[in-house]
């Protein structure tokens, strides 16, 4: 029986395809879908009075990449999600919650050519914020650049198929803030090379 069991997983690891010996990036395209955790923050605006934050929020969205060398890629990321903001200003507050669009672009770098390898992430793109503070009839719509580095790991389950999870520290500034905001972001995708 325990000969059977090693002879399934041997020929299960087998065709995952984790030996690199033939396997290669190189050239390829890729598309996923992603789902992120965007840890919040909160920020000052210049007058010292006026304070913003922003609540941690879930996103999801589709990217696209390519593969320009075994192991370095370009990739972009566009998601969307459901942000708490949260207002104080001399005493009063407000809370809404706003539509959050997020586009990332980053240059990732494979650091093994194998199927499964850590990697180093950076790039920058926008966040984008768009809502109304119900009680007060006021709508608002503010977009801001995000820059961010981090790092994860990548998966090439099979030719076709890989994963990948990376940590993001990004970075934004809104309008009027003295203070810039960091949101830890944690991205899970899952995606398909042609």
């Amino acid at each position: 029986m325990n000969k059977l069991l090693l002879t399934c997983a041997v020929a299960v690891l087998a065709s995952l395809g984790l030996n690199a010996a033939d396997f290669s990036r190189k050239g390829k395209f890729e598309t996923f879908v992603l789902a992120q955790y965007n840890g919040g923050d909160s920020t000052t605006a210049d007058n010292a009075t006026t304070q913003a934050e922003i609540d941690s929020f879930i996103s999801g969205g589709l990217g696209m990449g390519y593969h320009f060398h075994d192991h370095f890629s370009l990739a972009l990321d566009l998601s969307f999600g459901a942000a708490t903001i949260n207002g104080a200003d001399s005493g009063s507050t407000v809370q809404t919650d706003s539509l959050a669009s997020l586009a990332h672009v980053s240059l990732e770098y494979n650091i093994l050519k194998s199927r499964f390898t850590p990697l180093l992430s950076a790039g920058l793109g926008f966040i984008s914020y768009t809502g109304d503070f119900g009680s007060t009839g006021t709508s608002f719509q503010e977009t801001d650049l995000a820059y961010g580095a981090g790092g994860g790991v990548r998966w090439n389950i099979t030719d076709r198929w890989a994963m990948k999870a990376i940590y993001r520290a990004t970075f934004t500034n809104l309008e009027g803030a003295d203070e810039t905001l960091l949101f830890h972001t944690m991205t899970l995708s899952v995606g398909i090379s042609f």
